[in-house]
């Protein structure tokens, strides 16, 4: 390899490095609430990606912690069911993006325990579980039909720990 072709290599790989280094810089730029809570999500519960200054994903996009910087309703667009850790769909947001048929612990994605309102947004029924102890059986708390939604699960607020989607046609 002459010398030449080493430099050049050398120049792109060290341009890369700055496209792939400025891509995530902007991210780490922002300072907000959101921005510390992103942080703390992907330190606390790892194998997420960030892919927005407020949001972490995890499993190809299929699950997306997001945080919003203000007390407005988050939205829930499009074939996807959303968990909120405040009421009338306020605060921190876990997206489901329904694909295959899925039963996860909220723990995965710091949400057990934490949610407080919903919205089913997809055409699937989902069911939400809690368990009180290692040894207990799995308590259903609540189940959503398609298209539904709740702005306070009532007694059953921060209590949840998982929660099972059976996709279709999606």
């Amino acid at each position: 390899m002459s010398a030449r072709m080493f430099a050049r290599g050398f120049a792109l790989a060290g341009a890369a490095a700055m496209v792939i280094g400025s891509a995530g810089a902007g991210f780490a730029a922002q300072s907000s609430p959101a921005r510390g809570a992103v942080d703390v999500q992907l330190r606390q519960h790892p194998g997420g990606v960030q892919t927005g200054p407020n949001e972490v994903s995890y499993n190809n996009g299929r699950v997306v912690v997001s945080f919003p910087g203000d007390d407005k309703p988050g939205s829930c667009d499009g074939h996807r069911v959303c968990f909120y850790d405040g009421t009338n769909f306020t605060g921190a947001q876990l997206t489901i993006h329904c694909g295959t048929t899925l039963s996860t612990k909220l723990a995965d994605y710091g949400f057990a325990d934490r949610i407080s309102s919903y919205y089913n947004n997809s055409d699937n029924a989902v069911f939400v579980f809690e368990k009180n102890q290692p040894s207990d059986p799995w308590s259903e708390l609540w189940a959503e039909g398609p298209q539904a939604s709740s702005v306070d699960v009532g007694a059953a607020s921060d209590r949840a720990d998982l929660f099972s989607i059976y996709c279709i046609d999606e």
